[in-house]
């Protein structure tokens, strides 16, 4: 009778590790993706004023304001450029 039990829990451990590894692996992916079109440069802007950051940056940059409505759509060249308040940037990515 134990046998049924702990094949079931065997097979649930599998199947529960199979979508934490799969999860790892789309994170990591999506990281990827958020980071190709930037240089080593512009990957290390984070923690600058962003009018200092502006000879790294493309004209074509999007700079985000806090709480600002952008658009969704996914450009994979585009960098995009999330500021604070006091315009110290946060993150820096594609998309």
């Amino acid at each position: 009778m134990q046998l049924p039990f702990l094949s079931g829990l065997f097979c649930g451990m599998l199947i529960a590790a199979i979508g934490v590894s799969i999860t790892g692996m789309a994170q990591s992916d999506d990281q990827g993706a958020r980071t190709a079109c930037l240089t080593d440069a512009q990957m290390a802007l984070p923690g600058q004023d962003v009018d200092a950051a502006q000879s790294v940056l493309p004209e074509q940059a999007r700079i985000i304001p806090p709480d600002s409505a952008i658009t969704q759509d996914y450009r994979p060249d585009r960098i995009n450029v999330d500021v604070d308040e006091d315009c110290v940037i946060l993150r820096v990515w594609c998309g």
